[in-house]
C-alpha cells in the first residue's frame, strides 16, 4: 500500500483512538463507519489521476497560503516609476543574463516581476473559488433540501425560481450582477475601514485598495448568484427519491423533528454527488472568476489578480508578452486540472462498481 494510504489511515487511528479516549465505547460502535473511510482512502490513492490531481491541489493550496510570504516584490510598487530608463524596454522578456537588473522570469508593462505577481494571485483565485464555491453550495443544499423535503407549494416556489434563474446565461447575469453591485459594495468598503482591513487580509492585499477590494466582492458576490441553482436542482431530486425509503418514515414515527430529519438522515445520504460536484466546481469558480477579470469586471491594477495579468497582456500580444499569458495561464491551469483530478477520482471512490472491484483486492481493518 502506499504512503498516501498509509498517512490515511494513521490519521484514521489516530482520531479513532482519541475519540474512543474521550468517549469510551465509541470506537466499537463505529468500526464499520471507520473501515468504510479507510476504503475510501484506499480507493482514492490507489487512482494515479486521483494522486496527481491531490499532488496538484496540495501545490495550489501552498502557493495560496504562503505565496504572499514567499514574494519577493510587493505588487502595489511600479519600478517604471523609479527607474526611468526602463521607459521603451517594459514588458521585459524573461533571461539569464544581461537582464539589465530586471527579473529573470520577465516583467509586465509597469516592470514587475510576473512570477512574483503569479504566486501571490494563488491566494486571490483560491480564496474566491472557495467563497464561490462553499457560500453557493449551503445556499443550494438548503433550498433543495427544504424544497423537496416539503413538496407541495413551497416545492413549487422554490423550484420555480430556480428555473427562472437556470433559464438566464450564467455568465451573462454574473456581469450584469457584478456591474450592479460594485458601486454599492465600494460605498460601504469606504465608510467600514475595519471591515476593508478584514477583506484585505484574507486575500493578502493592501487595505488602501479598498476600490479593488469592493470590485473582488462584486465578482465573487455575482457568481454565487448565480452559482447556487444547479445545487438546489441537484438536491431536490436525490431528497425525492430518498424520503420515501423506510428510515425516513421511520424517523417521522418515531417523532424526530424535521431538522434532525433533513440534517441527520437525509443530507448525509445525498453528500457523495455533492462532494464530487463541489470538487469540480473549484476548478470551474476558478475559471469564471479569471474570466470576469478579464473582461475588466474585476479588480484593477495594481491587483495581481491571474485574469487581470492576462487581460493587460493582451495589447502587447504575442511578441511582447507570451511569458506574461504563459505564466499567469500556467497557474490557472495548474489550479483547474487539480482539482478537475481530483473529482474525477473522487467519482470513482463513489462508484458502486469500481469501489466493489478495489474492495475484493484489499483487506482494510482498524486498529484497536
Amino acid at each position: 500500500m502506499n504512503i498516501f494510504y498509509r498517512l490515511g489511515s494513521w490519521i484514521v487511528d489516530t482520531y479513532a483512538e482519541l475519540r474512543d479516549k474521550l468517549e469510551p465505547g465509541w470506537l466499537a460502535k463505529n468500526k464499520s463507519k471507520l473501515v468504510e473511510t479507510k476504503l475510501s482512502i484506499y480507493v482514492f490513492t490507489s487512482s494515479k489521476i486521483g494522486l496527481t490531481g491531490l499532488i496538484l491541489v496540495m501545490v495550489t493550496l501552498f502557493l495560496a497560503i504562503f505565496g504572499p510570504f514567499i514574494a519577493w516584490e510587493p505588487y502595489n510598487v511600479y519600478p517604471i516609476l523609479l527607474r526611468p530608463d526602463l521607459a521603451g524596454k517594459l514588458p521585459h522578456p524573461p533571461c539569464w543574463s544581461n537582464c539589465e537588473g530586471l527579473p529573470w522570469a520577465g516583467t509586465d508593462h509597469y516592470g514587475r516581476d510576473i512570477l512574483s505577481l503569479v504566486i501571490r494571485g494563488f491566494r486571490i483565485s483560491l480564496v474566491m473559488s472557495i467563497i464561490i464555491v462553499f457560500t453557493s453550495a449551503i445556499i443550494g443544499i438548503l433550498l433543495g433540501l427544504l424544497s423537496g423535503y416539503s413538496g407541495g407549494i413551497v416545492d413549487e416556489v422554490i423550484m420555480r425560481f430556480t428555473d427562472m434563474m437556470l433559464a438566464f446565461p450564467g455568465l451573462i447575469l454574473a456581469i450584469a450582477f457584478s456591474l450592479t453591485l460594485r458601486l454599492s459594495l465600494r460605498d460601504f468598503m469606504m465608510s467600514n475601514p475595519s471591515f476593508t482591513q478584514i477583506v484585505a487580509s484574507i486575500f493578502a492585499l493592501d487595505p488602501t485598495d479598498a476600490p479593488n477590494l469592493a470590485n473582488l466582492l462584486s465578482v465573487f458576490l455575482a457568481l454565487i448568484l448565480v452559482w447556487w441553482p444547479p445545487y438546489a436542482r441537484v438536491v431536490r431530486g436525490s431528497v425525492l427519491t430518498i424520503k420515501e425509503q423506510g428510515f425516513i418514515e421511520a424517523a417521522k414515527a418515531l417523532g424526530l423533528s424535521t431538522r434532525k430529519i433533513l440534517f441527520r438522515h437525509l443530507l448525509p445520504n445525498i453528500m457523495s454527488p455533492l462532494l464530487v460536484m463541489i470538487t469540480f466546481d473549484f476548478a470551474t469558480a476558478t475559471l469564471s472568476s479569471a474570466a470576469l477579470s478579464f473582461l475588466g469586471l474585476g479588480p484593477q491594477p495594481p491587483v495581481p489578480d491571474l485574469g487581470l495579468i492576462i487581460s493587460q497582456a493582451g495589447q502587447y500580444f504575442p511578441e511582447r508578452s507570451w511569458w506574461i499569458v504563459v505564466e499567469a495561464g500556467t497557474a490557472l491551469l495548474l489550479i483547474s486540472l487539480g482539482w478537475n483530478l481530483v473529482g474525477d477520482a473522487l467519482r470513482d471512490v463513489f462508484d458502486p462498481k469500481t469501489r466493489r472491484s478495489i474492495e475484493l483486492k484489499s483487506k482494510i481493518v482498524v486498529r484497536e
